[in-house]
């Protein structure tokens, strides 16, 4: 393990990171009551992540009310430094149900929360700018100047520097390296502010944002390790995030990446900072600078246990990015290996979906009796139509209901054709697999997803109605004659 890990440096501007920690999740915590009655209500019918199908789902709203206030309570408690570890962890735990609740609800910040919130939970950042800190003040008014080994800043930064060469690695692609799918958002981006609205729509725009983008994830993260970088750096994911909050409907994760953008800083820099400001304000600088020759006695973790920490923690999340090569096909397409890998704005898709059955009595049935149909959520169907793993969890969901109304060896296809990154429209299930027999493995591409083809060309979008249809009617089309043998059942006009 290198030495320059367990070098004791001033705690103060990880605590300062600690309390912009503290507020975001506060926010966040916040804005999860108003999906209590959404996509976490028990009246819907959830997409399982299939490694997490054992999660247990809330009985009532009323849990889901007190997980949310729970919530808030742990993020106040990180912005306070109040029992900060133990709200770090209960913070996790909570935000983690919450996020395995509905696969469909899925977001790279979500999980980057989750990780962010347990490596804060190893850390001591509630010994600066906490009410601990302050009710520790000594006779002249100054907060006690304390240390923590090197490695506790290290934790964040390493995550963080992950999430963006990842992100950065998996954009290089064809379509993102053409503009794609940034050119074809920025020309439907009615919501876009001034002034960005004025260049949004023009082809130059899109590609200087894709390479951007490239350079911003590859590159800059490496500029803030260096001190004489760091500024230029800190100057470049400001804009970059500000202008993507402008863009694109994404929530805090603008904010969240800004703010973790603090630990990269000195460590006494906020130190330093807090006693310019206290002279600006009151004319005094009532700081004390930590001797960083010994560490407190709370802060010596075996080292052993901090190696083995940092080499099973990063080699997963350097392996986990990677699965996808195994198969040789696009997670973009076939969405195995596309989560928790920081493959983030990589992939637009529209989607046509028409389930058939076999017998078609059992439609008739669904159709007269709606309320017998899952209940999802607009969300769901959205996503859903996209998702090979979703669309059987549906199809599973319509047999057991068709099961226990008398319909019991019904057969279930489904007619799916995607236009990914605007490409024509392409069959994305075998539409002669009965989904109601058919698994999906833990490890590997189902068989009844048919690989993308590398042959086809690019459209121009946002299409017609009518254009649309004929795409897809043509995508079927072509199918067929790269699959002779396979006749669907029910393939009609598209509906």
């Amino acid at each position: 393990m290198p030495r320059f890990l367990f070098r004791p440096v001033d705690v103060a501007t990880l605590g300062f990171f600690r309390l912009i920690w503290g507020v975001l999740l506060t926010a966040e915590a916040l804005s999860r009551f108003r999906h209590v009655t959404g996509i976490y209500s028990p009246e819907f019918a959830h997409f399982r992540y299939l490694i997490a199908q054992w999660v247990p789902l809330p009985g009532s709203h009323a849990f889901l009310y007190l997980e949310c206030a729970l919530l808030t309570i742990a993020g106040l408690a990180i912005l306070c430094g109040v029992w900060f570890r133990t709200a770090s962890v209960i913070y996790g735990l909570t935000f983690l149900h919450l996020f395995l609740i509905d696969e469909v609800y899925y977001n790279n910040h979500f999980y980057l929360t989750v990780l962010v919130c347990f490596l804060m939970a190893m850390t001591h950042a509630d010994r600066a700018f906490s009410i601990r800190s302050y009710r520790a003040r000594d006779s002249d008014g100054c907060a006690p100047a304390d240390t923590v080994p090197s490695w506790e800043y290290w934790l964040i930064r390493g995550q963080i520097l992950i999430l963006y060469v990842f992100g950065g690695i998996a954009k290089l692609n064809g379509d993102w390296i053409r503009g794609e799918p940034l050119r074809y958002w920025f020309s439907m981006g009615d919501q876009i502010k001034w002034p960005l609205n004025l260049v949004a729509s023009q082809d130059w725009f899109a590609m200087m944002a894709s390479w951007g983008g490239i350079f911003i994830d590859l590159v800059c993260p490496f500029f803030l390790l260096w001190k004489r970088t760091r500024w230029i750096a800190m100057t470049v994911f400001i804009s970059f995030h500000l202008m993507n909050s402008q863009l694109f409907k994404i929530g805090l994760f603008p904010w969240i990446a800004i703010g973790l953008l603090v630990p990269f800083f000195a460590p006494s820099t906020a130190r330093t900072a807090w006693g310019w400001l206290q002279r600006f304000v009151a004319g005094v600088r009532r700081i004390r600078m930590p001797e960083l020759d010994t560490l407190s006695h709370s802060s010596r973790i075996p080292p052993q246990w901090i190696a083995a920490i940092f080499v099973v923690y990063f080699s997963i999340q350097i392996a986990v990015p990677f699965r996808h090569f195994l198969w040789g096909q696009r997670p973009d397409w076939t969405e195995v290996g596309q989560k928790f890998s920081w493959r983030m704005m990589l992939r637009n898709k529209d989607a046509y979906i028409r389930f058939v059955f076999d017998p078609p009595e059992a439609e008739n049935w669904l159709n007269a009796n709606p309320d017998k149909r899952p209940n999802i959520a607009s969300e769901h169907i959205e996503r859903m139509s996209e998702h090979p793993w979703m669309l059987l969890q549906y199809v599973r969901y319509l047999d057991e209901s068709l099961a226990a109304n008398g319909y019991p060896d019904t057969k279930i296809y489904v007619h799916s054709v995607v236009s990914l990154n605007d490409r024509p429209y392409r069959v994305m299930i075998d539409p002669t697999v009965d989904l109601t027999e058919s698994a999906y493995p833990l490890w590997g591409i189902p068989e009844w997803i048919v690989p993308l083809d590398p042959t086809a060309t690019q459209e121009t979008r946002p299409l017609t109605e009518k254009d649309r249809i004929v795409a897809i009617q043509k995508g079927f089309a072509d199918y067929l004659k790269q699959s002779p043998d396979k006749r669907p059942l029910g393939l009609g006009k598209a509906e």
